[in-house]
């Protein structure tokens, strides 16, 4: 499974005062923390007593683990990413499975916890942001598929 996190910054460089400005940031990130996707044949162990969520499922860690990336996304480039959502300066991208949906939603509250939402007046500091998907079969960028060549070997 691919694992890894991706910080592509471009930068413009002025020559005339030699300095750099952020105008463009993509972000490539995994899941957070997960049930087990397998069971395991232990004499007397019952899966669904342990991850009661279902196998494969994001945890509860796992959705603090993105809405703590969001913030700290959000402290370390709060010049360049607006406080409200604004769908011409943010679009998020997730592959089409519970547990990364999940973990887009909860890194974009953390990313966009100070936005103005009409939910507050219920203690609900949250706005909803769309989470844009594809089907895995139609997915050319976030679908991990099995190399040809490895399946030839």
């Amino acid at each position: 499974m691919f694992c890894a996190v991706l910080l592509t910054f471009y930068l413009y460089t002025s020559f005339a005062d030699a300095k750099h400005h952020l105008v463009h940031l993509d972000l490539l990130f995994r899941h957070g923390d997960r049930s087990s996707i397998n069971s395991f044949p232990f004499d007397g162990y019952d899966p669904s007593t342990v991850w009661s969520i279902g196998p494969g499922q994001l945890t509860q860690e796992g959705i603090e683990q993105h809405y703590l990336l969001g913030k700290w996304l959000r402290d370390r480039y709060h010049e360049f990413i607006p406080t409200q959502y604004n769908v011409s300066a943010f679009h998020m991208r997730s592959s089409d499975i519970d547990r990364t949906l999940m973990s887009a939603q909860s890194l974009m509250a953390g990313l966009f916890h100070k936005s103005d939402s009409s939910l507050s007046k219920y203690g609900l500091h949250w706005r909803p942001i769309p989470a844009h998907t594809t089907i895995r079969d139609t997915d050319p960028l976030l679908a991990m598929r099995t190399c040809p060549r490895m399946i030839q070997r």
